[in-house]
This record gives structure tokens, sequence and C-alpha cells, in this order.
């Protein structure tokens, strides 16, 4: 699995540093430290539950989406996704097809417009959305986290989706 995420220039810069002295890769320098993390915080432990790190729970899906992204460029993509799990808080969304395009985004966490049909309801739903995380293997996922949505929406997804 390849997860991206961005790092400030002194700690690239203290990483090489430290991958040089200790005569191993940046990747596997990173790979130890993450294992280190959460060795210490016992996230492996199956005693905890998802519950108990999420404020809203998820629920599996597979609902069709469409995302809006405003690139640098002034230009805006629209992306057709799948929702594959959803909360009152948040979505784990899967980009279909190339985005390429997009991941720049994604990766400096630049909110974005999600648009779906709750189908039970018959109601079309658009909410800004940030990018907490990104995976991509064979393909690309991407969490997000729900922003500035009404109380009233928060509850109608919190119902909807248990």
């Amino acid at each position: 699995m390849t997860i991206c995420f961005d790092i400030n220039s002194d700690l690239a810069f203290r990483l090489r540093q430290i991958s040089r002295r200790d005569n191993t890769s940046e990747e596997s320098l990173i790979n130890q430290l993450i294992q280190e993390y959460i060795n210490s915080n016992d996230i492996k432990n199956p005693q905890i539950s998802d519950k108990e790190f999420r404020q809203y729970q998820r629920v599996d899906v597979s609902i069709p989406a469409i995302i809006e992204i405003n690139m640098s460029d002034n230009e805006t993509q629209y992306k057709p996704v799948t929702i594959i799990n959803i909360s009152a808080g948040g979505a784990r969304i899967r980009v279909d097809g190339k985005a390429s395009r997009i991941m720049d985004n994604f990766r400096k966490q630049t909110p974005f417009t999600m648009t779906f049909c709750v189908a039970s309801l018959s109601q079309i739903v658009q909410i800004l959305c940030k990018p907490i995380y990104s995976t991509i293997s064979t393909v690309i996922e991407i969490g997000t986290s729900f922003q500035n949505i009404p109380l009233s929406l928060r509850e109608t997804l919190q119902q909807q989706f248990r």
C-alpha cells in the first residue's frame, strides 16, 4: 500500500540525515517510526474498537457521487467517485478512473464539494469535504471529513447511516 503525505522541508532534511547516518532508506526509516508509534499507542490491540476512535460510527455503503475540485489553475474538475463508507462526520471515497491531476489537491488537503443522493430520502446532498488521508494501491481511496454542515443534515446522515 502507498500512503502519500507532505512533510515540511526541515523534517525532510532531518529524515535524510538520520537515514544516511543509520545507513538505511528513508522509506525503511518511516516504516520503523510508524511501527514504533503504533506499538507505543497500542493501536493494534483488538480490545480497542473502531467506535472508540470515531465520533460517528462509519457504515459500509456503495453510493455513487460526484466531486467538484477547484484546481490551482482556476479550472474545475468533476470526478465520479464511490462512497464506500460514511458517517455523520465524514466518508471514505474511491476515485473512479484516473486521478493524477487531482492527487496534489488531496495531498494538500484542499477542500472539495461532494454531491450524492440519500436514496431512502430521495434527497440530493452536497457537502464540503476536506481530504484527511489518501491511499494509493490498485485504486485511490480518500478519507474525508465533512466541513461546516448544518446540524439538521448531520442528524439526517446519522439517522440514515447507522
